[in-house]
């Protein structure tokens, strides 16, 4: 029998799943908890200028900063790639192997997102590394509008189907409850914003950026995926 916690929506595990599963499950919550601190440090040390920045302030920010987005795109990488035990776990616990094709589905996207946003990491330290102003203007453009697009508008799309995925598999394993179910609605709703910006050139969401809701979304996902099963 699957208990319900009646505070914040979480089915509960039996105790002899629970106990089979719990070295492996230490392990997978203390590698999610510091991927998702990786993330989030990565995110605001890397701070990418806006995609509507005037490109001479905008290179001269990257410039300045040169440190903290070296440091925030390898923390953001590394962050990704531990987040995929989680989403793995997800798959292959629980009440049983149900919806097994979606269960690989569900790996095979937080993959690729990952991998996307390992790209994007390295762009931004490549960015950094050498002196941008140096950059022709054409190039430079070039390259900060690809990362200002990969992170939101054309990422961000892909991260929701590996969100809503994720949610059904963990749903149906008995491992996730209503509380995890809402926010994979609430970043599903980000994500129909930040594409709606997404040939938008100026104001808050610009690119798709929507002031970095989509970003918020997917951390408070992870983060109650994170609780739910420990």
């Amino acid at each position: 029998m699957v208990d319900a916690d009646p505070v914040v929506g979480l089915r509960r595990l039996p105790c002899e799943t629970a106990a089979v599963a719990e070295p492996e499950t230490v392990w997978m919550i203390a590698a999610g908890l510091v991927g998702l601190a990786g993330f989030v440090a990565g995110s605001f040390l890397t701070d990418l200028p806006r995609v509507d920045s005037d490109l001479d302030d905008a290179l001269a920010h990257v410039q300045r900063r040169r440190s903290a987005v070296l440091s925030g795109s390898t923390l953001s990488a590394v962050g990704g790639g531990l987040l995929l035990w989680p989403i793995a776990f997800l798959s292959t616990a629980g009440s049983g192997a149900a919806w097994a094709s979606l269960a690989l589905f569900s790996v095979v996207v937080a993959t690729l997102t990952m991998s996307f946003l390992v790209v994007t990491a390295v762009l931004a330290a490549a960015l950094a590394w050498r002196d941008p102003t140096a950059l022709s203007r054409p190039t430079a453009r070039l390259v900060l509008d690809g990362l200002h697009l990969g992170i939101w508008s054309v990422s961000g799309p892909l991260a929701a189907v590996m969100v809503l995925a994720a949610t059904a598999v963990g749903w149906q394993n008995g491992l996730l409850g209503s509380a995890v179910v809402i926010a994979a609605g609430v970043k599903v709703g980000t994500v129909v914003v930040e594409v709606a910006g997404i040939g938008v050139r100026s104001g808050w969401n610009a690119g798709g950026w929507a002031r970095g809701a989509s970003g918020y979304a997917t951390v408070a996902w992870f983060a109650l995926v994170l609780v739910a099963l420990a």
